[in-house]
C-alpha cells in the first residue's frame, strides 16, 4: 500500500499553496513542535499533548508520523492510544528498543531506539510498523469497548488524554492519518497569536481546515489543534 505517491504529494503541495493564499488562522509554519514531558509520573497531568480527535480503526487505518524522540524519561514514552492499542515509541522503561502496540498486543522490534528524526508508520490492516525503510511484522486483534482517540506527545487511555503522562521529550514535524487509503488528516506544526497576545505552538490540519480542537477539548472551526496539556510547546529558535 503506497502512502506517498507523486500525485498525492503534488495534490498536497497544491492544497498547501491554496491555503496560504487565503487568510490563515496562524502566523507561520514552524519546523517542529517540541513537547517536554520528561520528569512526569504515570497519570500526572501532562504538559503537552495534541488530541487528533480520531478513534483508530485497526482494520482500515494507517498513521504516518515524521517525529523525533529527543529524550526518554523514567517511564514509558509513547504516542497514540491505549485500550484498543494504536501506539508507538518506547513501551517500558526497561525496554531499549522501539515498541508498537496494535489492538491487544505489545510488539517489540528488537532494534535499539535512538534520539534521531524518523518516519514512523503504524499500518493497522497489515499489523506492521515501520521506522523509515525498515518494516516489522507484528500481530494484534481488535479490543472491543474502547473509543479512545489517538494522541500526539502522549498515550491516550481510559484515564483521559491529559493524564497518562507517558514520559518523553519529543518533536512533531508532521503527522498524516489514512483511512481506507485516503488521507483524512495532515497535521503540520505552526505558531499563532493566542487570545492573550502571546505566541503559541499548535498543529494545523491542511486537509480539514474547518475542524480543530481547543485546549478544553471543545471543537474549533479553523483547523487548529491546540495543546491540551498544562504547559507550552517549545518552538524552534530563528
Amino acid at each position: 500500500m503506497s502512502h506517498a505517491t507523486p500525485r498525492r504529494s503534488l495534490l498536497a503541495a497544491k492544497r498547501i499553496a491554496k491555503l496560504r493564499s487565503k487568510r490563515l488562522p496562524y502566523d507561520a509554519d514552524v519546523e517542529y513542535l517540541e513537547a517536554n514531558n520528561v520528569g512526569l509520573e504515570i497519570n500526572q497531568p501532562v504538559r503537552c499533548v495534541i488530541d487528533t480527535g480520531i478513534v483508530p480503526n485497526l482494520d482500515t487505518d494507517v498513521w504516518e508520523c515524521d517525529a523525533q524522540f529527543v529524550q526518554f524519561g523514567n517511564v514509558a514514552g509513547c504516542w497514540g492510544c491505549g485500550g484498543n492499542r494504536f501506539a508507538f515509541g518506547r513501551g517500558s522503561v526497561s525496554w531499549n528498543d522501539w515498541y508498537y502496540g496494535i489492538g491487544n498486543t505489545n510488539n517489540r522490534t528488537g532494534a535499539a531506539y535512538d534520539n534521531l528524526r524518523h518516519t514512523f508508520l503504524l499500518d493497522g490492516p497489515n499489523r506492521k510498523f515501520s521506522v523509515d525503510s525498515t518494516t516489522y511484522n507484528g500481530s494484534g486483534t481488535v479490543v472491543s469497548g474502547y473509543s479512545i482517540t489517538a494522541a500526539i506527545f502522549n498515550r491516550n487511555t481510559e484515564y483521559g488524554i491529559r493524564y497518562r503522562a507517558d514520559n518523553a521529550r519529543s518533536r512533531l514535524y508532521s503527522a498524516k492519518y489514512y483511512r481506507n487509503g485516503v488521507l483524512i488528516q495532515h497535521l503540520i506544526p505552526v505558531r499563532f497569536t493566542n487570545e492573550f497576545g502571546d505566541t503559541e505552538g499548535a498543529a494545523y490540519d491542511i486537509i480539514n481546515p474547518t475542524v480543530g480542537m481547543n485546549r478544553d477539548g471543545t471543537p474549533r472551526t479553523d483547523g487548529l489543534y491546540l495543546n491540551r496539556g498544562t504547559g507550552s510547546f517549545i518552538l524552534p529558535t530563528a
